[in-house]
């Protein structure tokens, strides 16, 4: 087994285990200040949790963390994604967690529209033809037994004047 990254959170580390970069920072900075600032209610007492167990959360940020990472550091991977929500029974199983989380999928559009113009989505009809033509495509590579094409959604910013100028079907 290998050891875990620098920036993995075990919320449920033994004692045994050595802690990453991130669970020292996590548990020296990060709980204090959600403990102090951002207090838990007991709904039974209203009391204060003063040990609430902040560590789920920041086990999940990590999570979030490390999928933004995946999307910036591969060309493609937003389209891909989108692809595999768009089209369920075609997702890559090493994405299908990521298409299905909606509120990753608008912060990943959205850092993408910041960094590169964003991109035509479906149902758009720019992304739609190109989309349906792809899933022909990829249902054909998948048939022969190869690796499937990948799917590239046009760039926003080339197509956004004519895309809502003759865009009559309310999308």
């Amino acid at each position: 087994m290998s050891a875990p990254s620098q920036y993995t959170y075990r919320a449920r580390r033994t004692a045994q285990q050595a802690p990453t970069e991130l669970e020292q920072f996590g548990e020296g900075n990060i709980l204090p200040l959600l403990r102090h600032y951002f207090p838990q209610v007991d709904p039974r007492t209203g009391t204060r949790m003063p040990n609430f167990d902040f560590g789920p959360l920041i086990e999940a940020a990590a999570r979030t963390s490390a999928k933004i990472d995946l999307a910036e550091e591969n060309e493609g991977f937003l389209d891909q994604v989108i692809f595999g929500l768009a089209n369920p029974d075609m997702c890559h199983p090493g994405i299908q967690d990521i298409a299905q989380d909606r509120e990753l999928v608008v912060l990943l559009l959205v850092r993408h529209l910041k960094k590169f113009g964003g991109l035509v989505l479906p149902p758009l009809p720019a992304a739609r033809d190109l989309q349906d033509a792809h899933r022909q495509t990829v249902a054909a590579d998948m048939a022969a037994g190869r690796e499937p094409a990948q799917m590239h959604y046009p760039n926003w910013y080339v197509f956004k004047a004519p895309i809502f100028e003759t865009s009559g079907d309310g999308y």
